[in-house]
C-alpha cells in the first residue's frame, strides 16, 4: 500500500509542478507583450530667422531668445545674422532679440510665434542704426 501511495504523491507533485511552469511561462509571456502602446513622443518644432538692417546687411553674434512658461532658449546668430531655436513643445512662442549697441529694432520685438509640430516658423527681425547726436563742451571760454 505504501508503493500506491508513494506513486500518487509523486503524480500530484509532477502535475504541479507543470501546472506552476505553464503559469510561469503565461506570466512571462503577458509581461513581455508589448501590446501597450508607448506614449506619444512630445512634438517640437523650431523657430528660424534672421537679424539685419534696413540694407540687408547682417548682424552676427545678436542674441535671440524665445520663452513659453518656463522653457527658454537663447542662440546667438552666425555670420550671416541667421538663427536657430529649437523648441521642446509646439504653440505660441516669444521670440526677442537683445538690440546691438547703438540700434533700434524696426520690426517688432518681441514677436509671438506660433510654432506647429515639426516644422520651422520664421521670423526676421530688422534693425537700423540709431542716429547720434554729438554735445561738445569748450567750457565758458575763460582760461583763468
Amino acid at each position: 500500500m505504501k508503493t500506491n501511495e508513494n506513486h500518487y504523491y509523486r503524480m500530484v507533485f509532477l502535475a504541479m509542478q507543470k501546472l506552476m511552469v505553464t503559469a510561469m511561462c503565461i506570466l512571462i509571456v503577458v509581461c513581455c507583450s508589448n501590446d501597450v502602446p508607448d506614449p506619444q513622443p512630445a512634438q517640437t518644432g523650431e523657430i528660424k530667422g534672421t537679424v539685419k538692417d534696413e540694407n540687408g546687411n547682417p548682424y552676427p553674434s545678436t542674441l535671440v531668445s524665445l520663452a513659453k512658461g518656463i522653457e527658454k532658449n537663447t542662440r546667438a546668430t552666425n555670420e550671416e545674422g541667421a538663427f536657430t531655436l529649437v523648441t521642446k513643445d509646439i504653440g505660441s512662442y516669444d521670440v526677442e532679440m537683445a538690440l546691438p549697441l547703438s540700434t533700434e529694432a524696426v520690426s517688432a520685438n518681441p514677436n509671438k510665434i506660433n510654432v506647429l509640430g515639426d516644422q520651422a516658423a520664421t521670423v526676421d527681425f530688422v534693425i537700423r542704426p540709431k542716429s547720434l547726436e554729438a554735445h561738445l563742451n569748450f567750457g565758458d571760454g575763460n582760461c583763468g
